[in-house]
């Protein structure tokens, strides 16, 4: 009788194990794919904008970034409010796409170009402008949510 008891117990604990692994591959797989996504999207934003920018402004960044930081407003949200899955949409969303998508890198380097290139003015407003605009869009995005 203790031997069987056993048994169930071990057989338990690696469904359980077994349970967990296939939870994190699903997990893995989600977050790649929402990333690869927005791998293409972001590409395709500074392609796009890279063709119609007269300017040395890094207007790709600052779009993605706006964009992303209205996207992470309306899914922060989201989470907060407990939607069903909610785990698994904030790793597609904020972890997989939006951490693809958007990037703090990008935007230091680029600033750190305009101030090396002596474009004083242009650094200071792109940092200016995506701190100010980022967290604006983050709390549009909220409110918009809230809305509905």
């Amino acid at each position: 009788m203790f031997f069987k008891n056993t048994a169930v117990i071990k057989v338990d604990r690696m469904s359980e194990d077994t349970a967990m692994i296939c939870t994190m591959k699903m997990e893995l797989l989600i977050v790649g794919t929402f990333g690869f996504v927005a791998a293409i999207m972001r590409f395709l934003v500074y392609v796009w904008l890279g063709d119609r920018s007269t300017s040395s402004f890094p207007w790709a960044t600052f779009t993605v970034n706006t964009v992303g930081c209205f996207l992470i407003g309306i899914l922060g949200t989201l989470v907060e409010k407990q939607i069903p899955n909610y785990r698994l949409l904030y790793l597609a969303g904020s972890v997989g796409f939006l951490g693809t998508f958007t990037t703090f890198s990008a935007f230091g380097f680029e600033t750190l170009h305009l101030l090396r290139n002596q474009e004083i003015g242009l650094a200071v407003a792109n940092i200016a402008a995506n701190i100010i605009i980022g967290l604006s869009a983050v709390f549009l995005g909220r409110w918009l949510t809230l809305l509905y």
